[in-house]
């Protein structure tokens, strides 16, 4: 089939699943017409996927995230986050595009939109990184002092809870809390912000424990 002496492409028209395609090989075949071998050697598909907190660039642990073909909308891998990065080798198609979606944000993240990506068709090792940021919550007391006309109290004592009425915890060490402390504060008569403290998604409880002089409690909203 092949002429001695003659010179000829080895070519990869389509690779198979999970690996990357393989320059051409040119090769030129013996003018003794003796057997020879021609190898090309193809090299998985390499993808590391990440979770970062998008202020600070940490790599965030925990969640749950779906990579999806773009074409299909097939969800092909399901996984959990992790610090040092999620490996996918061998997995993914070269040339084609995916989507990572995220399912569940790790503890104190809101949810991300989906992050599009291609696996490159020659060998090429990828990062895809989706970026989170914190929930943030604003809680006001507030009293009417006048029809139309309401004021932010202060001096309540005011605790969160999960929806089972269980106290909610910190999720996250800032100023005001240490790692894992009931969230139990007092209304400062400007709002009182929670910055990474509550999951995205979840219902919470807001309890008076104690009153602002001179006003009744409150029931638990």
């Amino acid at each position: 089939l092949l002429e001695p002496g003659k010179e000829y492409i080895f070519r990869e028209d389509q690779a198979p699943a999970g690996y990357h395609y393989e320059e051409d090989i040119v090769f030129t075949v013996d003018d003794s017409g003796m057997m020879e071998r021609v190898t090309m050697e193809d090299k998985k598909t390499e993808v590391w996927l990440y979770k970062t907190d998008q202020e600070t660039g940490t790599s965030l642990a925990g969640g749950r995230y779906v990579i999806k073909d773009m074409e299909t909308g097939k969800t092909v891998l399901q996984f959990t986050s992790e610090k040092e990065g999620y490996q996918v080798t061998g997995v993914l198609e070269a040339g084609k595009t995916y989507e990572m979606v995220e399912e569940l944000p790790p503890k104190g993240y809101s949810w991300s939109e989906p992050v599009a990506f291609t696996v490159p068709a020659f060998p090429e090792k990828i990062e895809v990184t989706m970026e989170n940021i914190p929930t943030e919550v604003i809680i006001e007391k507030k009293a009417e002092i006048r029809q139309g006309e309401e004021k932010i109290l202060e001096g309540a004592v005011i605790q969160i809870l999960n929806e089972d009425k269980t106290p909610a915890k910190a999720l996250r060490e800032d100023e005001r809390f240490v790692k894992g402390q009931e969230l139990i504060f007092i209304s400062q008569g400007k709002p009182t912000v929670f910055y990474g403290q509550l999951e995205a998604g979840k219902n919470y409880w807001m309890r008076e424990l104690a009153p602002p002089d001179g006003y009744a409690f409150e029931k638990d909203i």
